[in-house]
């Protein structure tokens, strides 16, 4: 299984959800949906999602965590709804459906019956996922719906059904599915969000929350009959004379039966002693409030609120539905009560609010059992194999997919004479000096040792740069670019067709490091002029492809960016964004950005261990998407631990300096912050410091984090664009969600706290550089992709792709 899950890793696949229902709804199997996608994208694959538009608020299109969702029209009406939903599917899956590999439908009905017979018909496997058993089981809800004979046959002839407990691989059994297509594959929980907390952020929760000092029984679910939370306020009526004074039983969610339950509570004078917090979008905050979980449920499929709560390392009580037996009672994680017996439910409440030693005792077998076969990765890499067992890992897909170059790839590559480039940057060193401009002189100077003739095109942005200039071995040839945003719409795509005109036969390709308005003017030109153009995507989300849409003229200036011969995607992410908008992956070249190793200096780990103070930097500009305002409250939780000596250094400039320097003296750490502004030679100045944090919502492929690297810096980032690949299977362990301030003061807390782990990792990160992201490499890469655009054959360039790209689990 493990081999499989590595060839995934190298020919990513296109994977559909089928989900009528997803964010902004918000329930079990929803929130399975949301969590799986999430994980396989993470892991490298391109995910769409498909779901009903019921309102007309929600947008038809967005990318949420590295998946593409894609909203179908509906009539949310009585009697038009499920029409109108299957036509649109139908229309979808007909014209889209061949684009993915696999297709998973989560719940079943109608919908999944269509999937099933459109999957036949149009030679792709589908997934189906059984989310409930009983009442609510495959059996059932298919009798109980429309067409049941006909739902029914064509379930049955589903290429492979995944079960969530034992319960449902009975039921899945006795409605006719064959042994050897059921798998036992359970939901995931994140169990670096959902964890254990200690007895002070427990108590710090408690108060934010509005606990206070008591302790709590937690409910989290939707409050309707079928979750018995009726039954709960029943059950805990009998156990509340017999606790202590100090009990609270809270229920988080919402639903039609809370008006209900408030009544009953006020009937019985419950006030004090019960909390109804309504729906919360922070769920894991409430699990770390509260002391016991408890579920009174009818019917379940499998509980993700039961897997967070013991991935939070809470004992259990919950009524002996689907995946409770395996999960709680056969594991020892929490009492088990008969469903609909609420004197068995009040007494193992009593029980377990009566023996905190038992309680903390079962708290810890529950979080052993998730985070050994439960953590959404483990669920997802389960995942990718049944995927590829299904899809039979052809070798056809896997060549479509090769990332290598191939024989007949460099024989296309051949041309009679050197082929040359020209590279437009609208902005180029020096004196502008950023992570795009850094780059394309890199790569351009990378080039030019390599011995091909490589020319630049770019603006005139300052003073005294002369029209034509050779930089460091790089011709340079700058053309007027008024600063005035009016002038220059008029005046830069005359003098950019002038030099593209006159240059015309000095250059074979034409490589486009930025998708702006005169960018994109540069395309409509190398049509006009016949020659191939590769242009590069340099980041993602609102700074990508989704951002570029929402711009003025938003569908003009995507339509000619996808005009492009070839387009350079730097991460996973940026090749789903690609695979979105059906650009043909043959002409996506993938490569990460890279640095000049020779040039930088690295920290080594023979240096002098009797210094302390350890130095933390952040490099780059002083701008929202950075959030560095994160940085400096994380940075206020570890000047106050107290048990160090550390600093902080910000090397850059920005239109938040001033916001940023006012926050510090609030803060009360402007003493251990160091605003330094621009800083030369920041590369060669990083091996005196110790760690690298970055803490951006938005990158590609950070340079900062390259340079750090080449250094011999451990890196605290967020895992947004090319970051988890650029720092690999060890340095996943040090990123947090951007806007997270409390992991990321953990982790610069224990880098900062253990020298001898900042040292080994910084080494590793430095090895790490060496052998993916040496410059010359990458210049390597795209030479062989000017190659074979030169030579006429873009739909090979996606052959000459660097693997490295999409790595990130």
């Amino acid at each position: 299984m493990q081999a499989g899950v590595e060839t995934v890793l190298s020919c990513p696949l296109r994977i559909l959800m089928l989900s009528p229902q997803y964010r902004p709804i918000v329930g079990g199997y929803e929130r399975a949906a949301e969590r799986l996608s999430a994980a396989l994208a993470a892991r490298g694959h391109c995910v769409t999602v498909i779901a009903e538009r019921r309102d007309k608020a929600w947008p038809a299109a967005e990318f949420l965590e590295g998946v593409s969702v894609r909203r179908l029209w509906c009539a949310y009406l009585p009697r038009l709804h499920m029409p109108t939903a299957l036509i649109s599917l139908t229309l979808f899956l007909l014209t889209q459906g061949r684009r993915f590999d696999v297709w998973h439908v989560h719940q079943y009905g109608l919908h999944a019956s269509l999937a099933v017979a459109l999957g036949r018909l149009l030679h792709r496997p589908v997934v189906l996922k059984l989310t409930s058993s009983g009442g609510q089981g495959v059996a059932r809800a298919t009798a109980a719906g429309r067409f049941p004979s006909l739902s029914a046959a064509l379930l049955r002839r589903v290429t492979a059904v995944v079960a969530l407990s034992r319960e449902t691989t009975g039921e899945a059994l006795a409605f006719g599915i064959p042994p050897e297509r059921i798998h036992h594959l359970a939901n995931g929980v994140d169990t670096a969000k959902f964890r254990p907390q200690s007895e002070r952020e427990r108590y710090e929760l408690k108060q934010k929350l509005g606990i206070g000092l008591h302790r709590a029984v937690i409910y989290v679910g939707r409050l309707s009959h079928e979750k018995n939370p009726d039954g709960l306020l029943h059950a805990w009526s009998k156990a509340r004379p017999l606790l202590t004074a100090d009990w609270k039983l809270v229920f988080v969610g919402d639903g039609p039966m809370r008006g209900e339950l408030e009544s009953t509570v006020r009937a019985n004078g419950f006030e004090a002693d019960v909390l109804f917090a309504g729906q919360q979008s922070r769920v894991e905050q409430w699990m770390g409030a509260a002391d016991i979980y408890v579920s009174s449920s009818h019917r379940e499929g499998l509980s993700n609120t039961l897997l967070e709560a013991m991935a939070s390392g809470l004992p259990v009580v919950a009524t002996r539905v689907s995946g409770v037996t395996e999960l709680v009672k056969e594991t020892d994680a929490g009492l088990v009560a008969e469903v609909g017996n609420m004197d068995q439910l009040s007494r193992a409440l009593v029980m377990l609010a009566g023996d905190g030693l038992l309680g903390a005792k079962m708290g810890a077998v529950g979080r052993q059992v998730i985070s050994k076969s439960y953590s959404i990765e483990s669920v997802a890499a389960r995942h990718e194999a049944l995927y590829l067992s299904l899809i039979n890992a052809s070798s056809a897909l896997r060549q479509s997919n090769s990332s290598r170059p191939t024989e007949q790839l460099k024989t296309a590559a051949h041309l009679p004479h050197p082929f040359s480039v020209l590279m437009f940057v609208p902005q180029y060193p020096y004196p502008v000096v950023g992570g795009l401009e850094k780059q394309s002189h890199e790569l351009a100077r990378a080039l030019a040792a390599e011995g091909f003739p490589v020319q630049v095109v770019s603006g005139r942005t300052a003073r005294g740069q002369p029209c034509s200039d050779v930089v460091e071995g790089v011709s340079v040839t700058r053309i007027s670019w008024p600063r005035r945003k009016l002038c220059r719409f008029f005046r830069a795509p005359i003098d950019v067709a002038r030099a593209l005109w006159r240059r015309r036969r000095s250059y074979d390709v034409i490589h486009l490091h930025q998708h702006s308005w005169v960018g994109l003017y540069v395309i409509l030109l190398a049509k006009l002029l016949g020659k191939p153009i590769l242009t590069k995507l340099p980041n993602v989300g609102d700074l990508g492809l989704p951002g570029l849409r929402k711009q003025a003229f938003g569908w003009l200036r995507h339509a000619i960016l996808l005009q492009s011969d070839g387009i350079v995607a730097m991460s996973a992410q940026s090749l789903a964004e690609l695979d979105y908008v059906r650009y043909s992956r043959e002409r996506v070249l993938l490569t990460p950005n890279g640095i000049a190793l020779r040039e930088m200096s690295v920290r080594m780990a023979t240096e002098d261990l009797s210094v302390d103070a350890c130095q933390v930097v952040f490099l780059g500009r002083l701008s929202e998407e950075k959030q560095l305002d994160v940085l400096l409250d994380a940075w206020a939780v570890v000047c106050n631990d107290g048990t160090h000596e550390a600093s902080l250094a910000i090397w850059g400039e920005g239109p938040m300096e001033h916001a940023l320097k006012q926050q510090c003296v609030d803060l009360g750490i402007d003493t251990r912050v160091k605003f330094a502004g621009h800083v030369g030679s920041a590369a060669s100045r990083l091996a005196e410091m110790d760690i690298l944090v970055l803490p951006s919502r938005a990158e590609g492929n950070s340079n900062a984090i390259l340079e750090a690297m080449a250094a011999g810096l451990p890196i605290v980032s967020t895992p947004v664009g090319g970051t988890p690949m650029l720092v690999g299977d060890l340095g996943i362990h040090f990123l947090f969600r951007p806007g997270d301030v409390h992991t990321l003061s953990v982790v610069l807390l224990r880098l900062i706290k253990d020298r001898s782990l900042r040292l080994r990792t910084g080494m590793a990160m430095r090895r790490r550089a060496e052998q993916h992201f040496d410059i010359q490499d990458v210049a390597r890469t795209y030479a062989t992709a000017y190659g074979l655009l030169a030579a006429g054959k873009r739909d090979l360039i996606g052959k000459a792709s660097n693997p490295v790209v999409l790595e990130g689990s």
